[in-house]
C-alpha cells in the first residue's frame, strides 16, 4: 500500500526511490514487450530458458532444468520451440541450437544461434546499453559508434548520418 511518505499515490512529487523504481519497471516492461514482439504468446518458461542459455552457453538440458527449476520434459519441449524445428512439424523460432556434446555423444549442449544472440543483445540493451555477446554480434546490430562517428566527421557538422538498421 502506498503511503504519503513514499510519494506514490499521494499526489506528491515522487521521491528519488520512486523515480528509480519507475525507471526499472519501465525497462522491465520494455523487455517483456520485446519478447511479445518476437512471439505474441512466448511463455515465460521459454524466455527463462533463452536467457539461461545466453548466460551460460553449452549447458545440457539437465543443466537448464536445474537452473530454471523446470522439469526436463518441459525444458526439452521449450528448447524445441526455441530451435529451428518445433514438435509436430511446426517451425521453431530459430533462437537456440542443440549440438552433440563432444565429451558425451548421447548428450546435447545448447547454444544461441546468431539470431538468438542478436535478439538477446537487443533485449539486454534495454537494461545496459553497453551489453555485448561479442564484437561479431555488435557488428551485426550495426552498433559501431566509431563507424557512425567517422561517417559524421566526413560529412561535416549538421549532416544526416544513417545508423545501420538492426537486423538479425
Amino acid at each position: 500500500m502506498a503511503t504519503k511518505k513514499d510519494g506514490l499515490g499521494s499526489g506528491a512529487a515522487p521521491t528519488a526511490t520512486a523515480a528509480g523504481n519507475h525507471s526499472t519497471i519501465t525497462r522491465a516492461l520494455a523487455l517483456i514487450r520485446m519478447f511479445r514482439q518476437l512471439s505474441g504468446e512466448m511463455p515465460m518458461q521459454q524466455a527463462d530458458i533463452l536467457l539461461t542459455i545466453a548466460g551460460s552457453p553449452g549447458l545440457t538440458m539437465g543443466d537448464v532444468s536445474k537452473a530454471t527449476g523446470l522439469s526436463q520434459s518441459s525444458v526439452s519441449r521449450n528448447v524445441a520451440a526455441l530451435s529451428t524445428f518445433h514438435r509436430l512439424g511446426q517451425p521453431g523460432m530459430g533462437l537456440v541450437t542443440a549440438e552433440v556434446d563432444p565429451r558425451e555423444p548421447r548428450r546435447r549442449v545448447l547454444f544461441l544461434t546468431t539470431t538468438g544472440q542478436v535478439l538477446v543483445t537487443r533485449l539486454m540493451r534495454t537494461y545496459d546499453p553497453n551489453f555485448s555477446l561479442g564484437a561479431d554480434i555488435d557488428a551485426r546490430l550495426g552498433m559501431s559508434v566509431v563507424r557512425v562517428g567517422e561517417e559524421a566527421g566526413r560529412r561535416g557538422p549538421g549532416a544526416n548520418v544513417k545508423v545501420p538498421k538492426i537486423t538479425p
